[in-house]
């Protein structure tokens, strides 16, 4: 049995409409795609100032699902429905988040349900990792036909000058470990595995045993391993 399962979330974003609950932003100014410009995409621990999906209502012309991503451009991201929410902050190890209530309709009804949160990691596992002894690979980003090298960095710093600032380089995962108490039930990176949320094979069961909907599963072999 793998140590990781890979969660697909099944797509419901062609079906979503927003509309406004009150006319509080500025023109021009859709708070999801802010959300992204000022935490999801570069590295960084900053916990959210604002929900951005206050002010809206969102409308999902089908029903919504138990265990959904949040779109966007939103990576650690993810809708839930809070009676799940409940179970998985009780029962499993999860990295640090913060929660916001979200209001919505389904199909063509007009009541307003709020039985659903959006949560978000912001502490990206990246920042967990054990550079020293975990293994990358890196090629030149022109280069489509060489090797590449394998190379181990000295700290997360180092990976973050390459990553951001020496855009010459892709670099791909080849042996990733993360710091002890890093040991998480779900999770996501932020660049590594493209993003991708990953879960434990308890959690995986859990969610077999409760039939929770939104998503696919499947076996991960992923080079990743948590310290003792």
């Amino acid at each position: 049995m793998p140590d990781f399962f890979r969660i697909s979330f099944n797509s419901h974003l062609k079906s979503l409409d927003f509309r406004f609950d009150e006319p509080i932003y500025p023109e021009n100014t859709f708070m999801p795609h802010k959300f992204v410009g000022e935490y999801c995409i570069f590295l960084n621990e900053k916990i959210p100032s604002f929900n951005p999906f206050h002010g809206y209502i969102l409308s999902f012309k089908v029903r919504m699902k138990d265990f959904s991503q949040s779109g966007f451009g939103v990576r650690r991201g993810f809708i839930i429905r809070n009676e799940l929410l409940a179970q998985l902050a009780h029962s499993f190890k999860i990295p640090k988040h913060i929660i916001y209530p979200i209001k919505y309709t389904k199909g063509k009804s007009l009541e307003i349900q709020s039985d659903l949160s959006f949560v978000y990691f912001y502490q990206p596992l990246e920042k967990s990792i054990n550079f020293k002894n975990s293994r990358f690979g890196l090629r030149f980003r022109k280069d489509k036909y060489a090797d590449g090298i394998s190379k181990k960095f000295a700290s997360y710093e180092e990976y973050i000058d390459i990553l951001y600032h020496k855009n010459d380089y892709l670099i791909t995962p080849l042996e990733v470990i993360v710091e002890k108490g890093h040991d998480y039930d779900l999770f996501a990176f932020q660049k590594l595995f493209y993003g991708r949320f990953f879960c434990s094979t308890k959690f995986a069961d859990f969610l077999k045993k409760e039939k929770i909907k939104g998503f696919t599963l499947t076996e991960s072999n992923i080079n990743l391993s948590f310290e003792s």
